[in-house]
């Protein structure tokens, strides 16, 4: 049986805080949350040891497992040598805030989610010894993946499918190297709502091959670019119950 949605909070303005998006993310009946590791009110250089307990006692206050952090940095950012010590840096410091989080909320092993560059085999390693030494997954998104086998591979089915891919193959060829997955749709006019007019998603085929790749991690429903985030968490939620509810011949 596949794992929860777990709600990203990265990538829609519905709210303006951390903790409001949190209060939505309850209100909408999702039971564990990836924050926005860019977030003003979320950044890790920004948050001191009281301001971690503060954030993990609201997400306990809302009853929201914590699932881990998207960092959603450019790419292109740790390839610029202008960028690149930066980028890096708050990567490594994503692994360590993700880590406090689930030591302060009794949550497990977090999913620390990014995009790299395809071949930055050097950044790979260095994140990879983070995330061993704080027990934290980094699964990196790059699409198409990365030969290097230093990180867990992600697969956001909406990038692979505006990449020409099928994100139900690229979970498959992950397998047991899958650190992340999560759940979003695209139509002609680009990201929406998973199972809306015109969107290419093969539901059932994705959720197939996650059961085939035995993976058990959260899935994280991945609200970015979508026009209407409440409509779309709403309509997610209810197909997601729907396609992961266990069937009569299982």
């Amino acid at each position: 049986m596949l794992r929860p949605l777990a709600l990203s909070l990265a990538g829609w303005t519905t709210a303006e805080t951390t903790r409001a998006r949190l209060a939505l993310a309850s209100e909408w009946r999702f039971r564990a949350a990836v924050l926005d590791a860019t977030a003003p009110d979320a950044r890790a250089r920004d948050l001191d040891r009281s301001a971690r307990r503060d954030l993990a006692a609201t997400m306990r206050r809302v009853e929201l497992a914590f699932a881990g952090l998207d960092l959603w940095i450019p790419a292109a950012h740790f390839a610029d040598p202008a960028r690149t010590d930066r980028a890096v840096h708050a990567a490594l410091s994503a692994i360590e805030l993700a880590a406090d989080l689930a030591t302060l909320t009794g949550g497990r092993e977090p999913i620390v989610s990014l995009t790299l560059p395809t071949d930055d085999t050097q950044t790979r390693q260095a994140l990879a010894a983070r995330a061993s030494d704080y027990g934290c997954v980094v699964a990196d998104h790059a699409y198409p993946a990365s030969a290097s086998t230093a990180l867990a591979r992600g697969v956001d089915p909406a990038a692979v499918l505006m990449g020409g891919g099928d994100p139900a193959r690229e979970v498959i060829e992950a397998g047991s190297d899958l650190g992340g997955a999560r759940l979003s749709d695209v139509s002609a006019e680009g990201r929406c709502a998973v199972g809306a007019p015109g969107s290419r998603l093969d539901l059932v085929g994705y959720v197939a091959s996650l059961t085939v790749a035995g993976y058990e991690r959260p899935v994280i429903c991945d609200l970015r670019q979508v026009a209407d985030p409440a409509a779309f968490a709403a309509q997610t939620s209810r197909l997601w119950a729907l396609e992961a509810r266990p069937h009569p011949e299982d």
